[in-house]
């Protein structure tokens, strides 16, 4: 389980939302992860709701505030059981 987001990073004193979509290797889009909370939550699963495959994986984190800013954020994570 992948937990994204932290209050004390992520806030400007606005209200936001979080959004993160997940891309396999090829870039192809395994699933888009989302909520106005301080942190969302990815379960290792795809849009199917079956287990993405071991390999590496590029996820894009995007925040938007409700004063008009923005913030973005690329990771990788290399998933293994």
């Amino acid at each position: 389980t992948l937990k994204i987001g932290d209050p004390d990073s992520w806030s400007n004193g606005s209200t936001y939302s979080l959004k993160a979509d997940i891309y396999d290797i090829n870039g192809d889009l395994v699933r888009t992860v989302s909520g106005n909370s301080p942190r969302i939550i990815w379960n290792g699963r795809d849009g199917n709701g079956s287990y993405v495959k071991p390999g590496l994986y590029i996820i894009k984190i995007v925040t938007e505030y409700t004063d008009g800013d923005y913030g973005k954020k690329i990771i990788r994570m290399l998933v293994d059981y």
